[in-house]
């Protein structure tokens, strides 16, 4: 009887929530013991990210909305 319980409540939003704590929590753990790759993997991501914002800020008024000329009317 204990089996489906278990079984039954390994399904709901409470065991995911409570997976992803404890994954959060060994991640947390990993990441202090090993501080150089800790520092280098946020490194590379802040780069990542910055050049990829700044691309983005750079490119989407070019491409994705181009300047607005009306059509010369009358001539």
């Amino acid at each position: 009887m204990a089996t489906v319980t278990e079984q039954v409540r390994a399904y709901g939003w409470e065991h995911a929530v409570g997976t992803l704590i404890s994954d959060l929590r060994y991640a947390a753990r990993r990441l202090r013991a090993a501080p150089g790759f800790t520092a280098i993997a946020v490194l590379t991501l802040a780069i990542g990210i910055g050049s990829t914002t700044a691309i983005f800020s750079a490119v989407n008024p070019i491409l994705v909305h181009p300047c607005r000329i009306r059509k010369p009317t009358g001539s």
